[in-house]
C-alpha cells in the first residue's frame, strides 16, 4: 500500500511518500521479499540492503525551483532536501536492524534534453554516505 502527494507554494514544493507492505501468510521468497535501500527507499543505505517480510517507509521532501522552464527546451533546475525513515519488522538477515533507521539527503535535479539528471548525496547511520548521479529515470 502506498499513498504519496505534493503540494507547491511558490517555488516551493514539498513532496511526502508512505509505504507499507506485509507478506499474507509466511515468509516470502528472497526474491519477493520487500527491499529498503537505495534511491527514495532510504537512499544513505546500499541498493536492497535490507530485505524482509514486513515494511515501513515515509520520505518528506522540500524541493526549491533554481530556474524557470527555458521556452521550447523545457529546462529547469530544482534544489532539494529530504528525510526518509522506514523499518524491516522482520529482516531475512537476523544483522540488519529492525528497529526505525533516518536517511537524509540532499540533491540537485533537472529536465533536459537528455532526460531527467540527478545529482545527490545521503547518508544514514547504518551506511556509509552515498552519492547518486543519474541520466534518465533510477
Amino acid at each position: 500500500m502506498s499513498f504519496a502527494g505534493a503540494w507547491s507554494v511558490g517555488n516551493l514544493i514539498f513532496v511526502g511518500d508512505a509505504e507499507y507492505g506485509a507478506s499474507t501468510h509466511g515468509s516470502l521468497p528472497i526474491t519477493d521479499q520487500f527491499a529498503l535501500g537505495g534511491p527514495r527507499h532510504l537512499s544513505g543505505l546500499a541498493q536492497n540492503q535490507i530485505r524482509g517480510d514486513e515494511m515501513t517507509y515515509g520520505r518528506l521532501e522540500m524541493q526549491y525551483k533554481l530556474t524557470r522552464p527555458i521556452p521550447i527546451l523545457g529546462f529547469s533546475v530544482l534544489a532539494g532536501v529530504q528525510a526518509e525513515t522506514g523499518r524491516m519488522k522482520m529482516p531475512a538477515l537476523a544483522s540488519n536492524p529492525t528497529g526505525w533507521i533516518q536517511s537524509y539527503g540532499v540533491y540537485l535535479a533537472t529536465n533536459s534534453f537528455l532526460g531527467p539528471i540527478y545529482f545527490g548525496y545521503s547518508d544514514s547511520k547504518y551506511g556509509k554516505g552515498r552519492l547518486y548521479f543519474f541520466v534518465g529515470t533510477p
